[in-house]
């Protein structure tokens, strides 16, 4: 989780508030609205509070009414995936006197807000890694498994992919698979592009290895079957000969 910053942990205490204030602080409960709604964490429905329709701008964007005020970047960047990992989180900006259930109720509800923000990053997308694939090409191949790009859009991606992949056997007629995977840099994106496309090499090296120490164990277990041979043949020899002695003559009277 990256939440060692001042306005990471506010961001994290004012989200498991029942009613947030936003990054400016300017969001009262005035301009909140409940309604029933399903939510996953909880597994049934339950009463919400979110930000009314024709909230003024200078309140809150109303591009970030669903995001309590917060850019949905902001709150993928703390890097919480999990319930659990809210809680943590919630744990770690918590007040003095607050107790362990205060804690996990603060550190769910602020879950249940920060997992509609990683949703919205996954889908939409923002300047990170992003992977383009294509599944005609067959299993194994890289552009099967898929290449990481760097870039700000998934225009971008397409276009950029579509340039490169005839180059590695792609036919002209297929699209590329095209979605945001994290964060990251260009250098992040050279790094796993290396592990990508050095898996079927690596693959396959462990193929051949496998099969040399076979063949190698079986030249071993051929020799010790000579050698046994050769014991066998050379004391079935020894026999053949001490049997073909002639009788010893009687001595003449």
């Amino acid at each position: 989780m990256n939440i060692n910053t001042q306005e990471a942990r506010c961001m994290i205490r004012d989200l498991g508030e029942k009613y947030p204030m936003g990054p400016l602080g300017r969001i009262t409960k005035l301009y909140y609205r409940s309604k029933e709604e399903w939510v996953d964490v909880y597994q049934r429905h339950t009463t919400v509070h979110r930000i009314a329709e024709g909230t003024p701008e200078r309140i809150c964007p109303d591009a970030r009414r669903r995001f309590f005020g917060y850019d949905p970047v902001a709150m993928y960047r703390l890097g919480i995936r999990n319930e659990d990992d809210a809680i943590h989180a919630a744990a770690m900006v918590r007040r003095d006197g607050e107790s362990r259930m205060v804690n996990k109720r603060r550190g769910r509800l602020a879950w249940i807000r920060i997992k509609d923000a990683n949703r919205h990053v996954s889908e939409v997308g923002t300047e990170g890694l992003w992977k383009a694939s294509f599944g005609q090409a067959g299993w194994g191949h890289p552009l099967y498994t898929g290449l990481i790009f760097y870039s700000k859009s998934k225009a971008d991606v397409e276009a950029r992919v579509s340039m490169i992949a005839p180059m590695l056997g792609a036919d002209l007629s297929w699209r590329p698979n095209v979605h945001f995977e994290s964060l990251g840099t260009p250098e992040d994106a050279a790094v796993q592009n290396n592990a990508l496309i050095s898996h079927p090499v690596t693959s396959a090296q462990r193929v051949v290895n496998d099969a040399e120490q076979r063949l190698e164990q079986a030249r071993k277990k051929l020799a010790e079957a000579q050698d046994l041979v050769g014991k066998v043949m050379g004391a079935v020899m020894l026999d053949m000969d001490s049997s073909e002695v002639p009788p010893e003559e009687p001595p003449a009277q």
